[in-house]
């Protein structure tokens, strides 16, 4: 929903009503509509934006922006792919786990974090390319990789509706979840 980032590392007072081709506007108006309910003492709301969510039984993010299988699958058959060039963009992922944790207080400390937003994440993020490459080892991928411009890709490759949302850089502070979730 944060998306575009107007700041790096955004944090829960980052302008995330501003709706856009590339955030999620059905989740936006979800949200509204939710903090305005609890705000008028209707609704018992607390709010978790996680990050990339990866982990056991999670498919992770492709470099097309989605989660498709066969892009993992055509790495380990070592098949020659051609990518958008994202490899600076910037990707902070949360452990499903770390997401649990998250949930679970919520359940347990209700009073203390309700009508609230919090970013759950790792603490930092990394470049899109490193992200790649471990997924490159991994696999042990012997993939031939073409980089192509990320504006010309999109425009070759429609059918890759998420590829814009992966092109924006994701960079969170956590120190909000940190201070109040984890420490409470």
């Amino acid at each position: 929903t944060f998306v575009p980032l107007q700041q790096l590392p955004a944090d829960e007072t980052h302008p995330w009503r501003v709706e856009n081709h590339i955030n999620f506007h059905a989740k936006i108006s979800f949200d509204k509509l939710a903090l305005k309910l609890y705000e008028e003492g209707k609704l018992p709301v607390t709010i978790f934006r996680p990050t990339n969510i990866i982990g056991d039984g999670r498919l992770p993010l492709d470099l097309y922006g989605a989660r498709d299988v066969n892009f993992f699958k055509d790495l380990k058959a070592n098949k020659p792919l051609e990518l958008p060039d994202c490899r600076q963009i910037l990707l902070q992922s949360v452990c499903n786990w770390d997401f649990a944790k998250g949930l679970f207080l919520a359940l347990t400390t209700p009073n203390e974090i309700r009508g609230e937003i919090f970013i759950l994440s790792a603490p930092y993020a990394i470049r899109v390319g490193d992200y790649f490459n471990i997924i490159m080892e991994e696999l042990n991928s012997k993939s031939q990789i073409t980089w192509v411009n990320a504006d010309e890709f999109q425009k070759a490759h429609p059918e890759h509706d998420w590829l814009p949302f992966l092109r924006e850089h994701m960079c969170f502070s956590i120190e909000k979840a940190r201070m109040l979730c984890y420490n409470g």
